[in-house]
């Protein structure tokens, strides 16, 4: 019953964006979707390549910004049904303090709902202050190491998106700018990097429902670029 409300809530909210309007193509390799137009990496890098490779396409590391976008790009990745982490632009600037990373000078808050359960989990031993999209979790945000490398489709593995921990605060990355994150977008318990182990990036993946979790920067992992 969850799964249906959750795919028909997503239908609306695209037809809604398609009835505004919002029916421009995207230029190649980005795909529509709803009125946003994404990019899925075929290989794995860390957070930061994955940053610059994503720049070198004309975009930025994914920054979900609003509920709407966080609805469309979780059901559409789910539908996928790939079973793999995607990076995305948050990262943590300072403890606690999680953006999404634009433009190098856009960084703005993360809501905390998109983190899945647990998440972000880094420690001071352990810092994870990249974020991606992780299968587990059912695609909810999970912080990890921001060289951590995901792996190819089909493997369960995360994907990268454009979140950063800088100085104790979380903001998305875009363009080189950074905007402050609102924490809805990490997972129940995410992020949940600490000190000993740092987790100042962000990824997205099944195993945390969707959800956005925190981890390493130096983690290697699967990306999706925005533009």
């Amino acid at each position: 019953m969850l799964i249906k409300f959750f795919l028909w809530m997503t239908l609306i909210l695209i037809s809604s964006d398609q009835i505004q309007g919002e029916s421009s193509k995207c230029s190649y390799p980005y795909s529509k979707v709803g009125p946003y137009c994404y990019y899925i990496s075929t290989s794995a890098a860390s957070w930061d390549e994955a940053y610059v490779k994503c720049v070198n396409k004309g975009g930025y590391l994914a920054n979900i910004e609003t509920f709407n976008e966080f609805m469309v790009l979780r059901s559409w990745i789910a539908g996928l049904n790939s079973g793999h982490h995607y990076s995305i632009g948050g990262r943590e600037i300072q403890d606690g303090d999680w953006r999404w990373v634009k433009d190098g000078d856009s960084f703005m808050k993360m809501s905390h709902y998109v983190f899945g359960p647990t998440e972000p989990n880094g420690s001071k031993s352990r810092p994870e202050k990249c974020t991606a999209l992780y299968t587990a979790v059912r695609y909810y945000v999970v912080d990890l190491s921001c060289n951590s490398v995901t792996s190819g489709l089909n493997n369960g593995q995360s994907y990268s998106i454009g979140g950063r921990k800088k100085d104790g605060v979380w903001e998305w990355v875009k363009d080189g700018r950074f905007s402050k994150m609102s924490y809805f977008v990490f997972s129940p318990s995410e992020p949940d990097g600490s000190k000993s182990e740092p987790e100042n990036c962000v990824a997205i993946g099944s195993d945390s429902h969707y959800y956005v979790y925190d981890f390493s920067c130096n983690s290697v992992v699967r990306y999706i670029c925005e533009k």
